[in-house]
């Protein structure tokens, strides 16, 4: 892909549960973290970037991920992580594809209440002057998602990004 001029490589494998990694951190460091170490150092020599998406909670291998120059981590899941700390932990050291909830806010908040959802996200991992926020939907929206919240958060998505990148 890097010979052909792909720009970046994205990988999906769910690392966590909602309430935590599938493994413990240290199975993690031994068997994966040294594939996703190959994967981003090959990724790099081709001038790509190296995304992953993972479900669940993945607070305590988010340093690996960076150490490891995984470039952009999906979804930083809202129910399942701590945005606050995340981003803490992140900083400007990997660009978060931040997700918007899908399970809870999408499906049971206000148009108004998405809006402030998605203005959260951005405040909080958007990094002013370097951007490093991606947002997206935190999974696949299902057919049971009331349109006008759908476009709630397209419109503030844009309404909103756009001020801050402006800013």
């Amino acid at each position: 892909a890097g010979e052909r001029g792909a720009d970046g490589f994205a990988t999906s494998n769910d690392l966590g549960h909602q309430t935590g990694l599938m493994m413990s951190p240290e199975t993690f460091r031994e068997f994966l973290k040294p594939l996703h170490e190959e994967v981003a150092a090959t990724c790099h020599e081709y001038d790509m970037d190296y995304w992953i998406h993972s479900c669940g909670d993945l607070t305590d291998i988010l340093e690996d991920l960076i150490e490891v120059e995984v470039d952009c981590l999906h979804p930083l899941q809202y129910v399942a992580m701590d945005w606050d700390e995340s981003a803490r932990i992140i900083g400007d050291r990997m660009t978060a594809w931040a997700g918007v909830d899908v399970q809870h806010i999408l499906q049971e908040e206000s148009p108004e209440g998405v809006r402030e959802h998605v203005r959260n996200l951005i405040d909080t991992f958007y990094v002013p002057g370097k951007g490093r926020c991606v947002v997206a939907a935190g999974n696949g929206i299902t057919g049971s998602t009331p349109l006008e919240n759908i476009d709630a958060f397209l419109d503030e998505t844009f309404r909103y990004g756009l001020v801050k990148a402006g800013e």
